[in-house]
């Protein structure tokens, strides 16, 4: 027996903990998925041509929803409280009331087929952007449309986001535009977009990011009225998707698989590992882990913490938290930070500079209990002084590291 058990734990030992991305695809027969959308319990896809599945399991297993669906080619999904609605490709919108176990016809207005993206502002108004007719508006849950194109010199819309109640809308050639009156009107934000060929958006409380077709990824902190270029660490220029989780941001690039900014956009980190299939057409946050929609090879997961440099190093509870010295110190140009959480809790680690100015934010997310470590690159950095700071509830603890060049 003790030679049983022995076995056992060195098998345990070798297990690989979830550190990279996994495949989870069991149930769904179509490869390419066009759309992702959750409601925190139940995550669903759109596919390519097998139509819409539910997941209840995040990810584990599929099940299709297609009952009422005319079209098995959904290009988009938007979850708003307890119904569902799916843009086809070529068609219009359809609603489920029931996880998608029946649909029902909901684009009664809308004159252009092709609807590529939805979303809901803060007043519950939903958009529904159009391959050729521009945008249509519902105030009424999805049942009735009407057309909102004043302003817009653009009708074919790429993709839609919205903060409180501006709603952002980007296009095949003219760039940004913007709504602050529910879509009565629109207006042109796209001064230093120097390609306005956007096929992307992403909101964060700050920030608002643009995925351009050639040219990488554009960041606005004006809600748009200026933008700047932010493609440090990008390998490839043509951005398909977005998703934020907390201040990070995920990008999905064609060719180069995914990539996060933890610091606004000022670089990005290629986060493959695992990954197999590096055309990522959307993405949804479900729980503590990101799902991405690939081109040829269905669904894709992997734990968020992960990818924002944090790695649970020892699955004990801690009796308190705690924030050790980083090592090496001093450095140069990489060194290691490790800290211990008694419970699952949000987290944020920042390292500041000798002003006292936050110069990276390392960690910001949900983290579960035990012993973590994340890692920090200062080769963009000054020879000096910097602090580091803990924030966990109300735990706060600061140390001091130097950097030496």
């Amino acid at each position: 027996m003790k030679i049983f058990v022995f076995a056992v734990l060195i098998l345990l030992n070798y297990i690989p903990l979830q550190s990279q991305w996994v495949r989870v695809t069991n149930g769904i027969t179509n490869q390419t998925i066009s759309s992702l959308a959750t409601d925190g319990i139940n995550l669903f896809a759109a596919t390519g041509g097998a139509g819409v599945f539910i997941s209840t399991n995040f990810g584990a297993n599929w099940t299709a929803v297609n009952n009422g669906l005319p079209s098995l080619f959904p290009a988009s999904l938007l979850i708003n409280g307890y119904y569902i609605l799916a843009g086809i490709e070529g068609g219009y919108i359809y609603k489920s009331t029931n996880n998608g176990a029946n649909w029902v016809a909901s684009g009664n207005g809308i004159t252009s087929i092709g609807v590529q993206a939805l979303v809901v502002n803060s007043g519950n108004y939903i958009f529904a952007g159009t391959y050729s007719g521009g945008i249509f508006r519902s105030s009424s849950n999805g049942s009735s449309w009407l057309a909102i194109n004043n302003g817009l010199t653009d009708l074919h819309i790429q993709a839609l986001a919205a903060r409180g109640n501006i709603v952002f809308a980007a296009t095949d050639g003219a760039g940004v535009f913007k709504s602050t009156d529910n879509g009565a009107s629109w207006i042109s934000v796209s001064n230093g977009l120097t390609n306005e060929y956007v096929e992307a958006l992403a909101v964060t409380p700050t920030y608002i990011f643009a995925g351009t077709f050639g040219s990488g990824i554009f960041v606005s902190s004006d809600n748009g009225a200026n933008w700047n270029e932010a493609n440090s660490g990008l390998t490839y220029g043509d951005v398909l998707s977005f998703a934020v989780s907390g201040n990070n941001v995920f990008a999905g690039i064609e060719v180069g698989g995914v990539c996060v900014t933890t610091n606004n956009g000022s670089n990005w980190q290629t986060v493959n590992d695992g990954l197999n299939d590096p055309f990522i057409y959307s993405f949804a946050v479900a729980g503590p882990y990101l799902f991405a929609g690939s081109y040829d090879s269905s669904v894709w997961r992997r734990p968020i913490s992960e990818m924002l440099g944090v790695r649970n190093i020892s699955t004990d509870i801690p009796g308190n938290y705690s924030l050790s010295q980083n090592y090496p110190n001093p450095f140069n140009p990489s060194t290691n930070i490790k800290f211990s959480l008694p419970k699952k809790i949000f987290v944020n680690l920042m390292v500041y500079n000798s002003l006292g100015q936050i110069v990276e934010r390392l960690v910001n997310s949900e983290l579960a209990a035990g012993e973590c470590k994340v890692d920090w690159n200062a080769a963009n950095y000054c020879s000096g002084v910097y602090f580091y700071e803990l924030q966990a509830g109300d735990f706060f603890e600061t140390r001091k590291m130097v950097l030496i060049k």
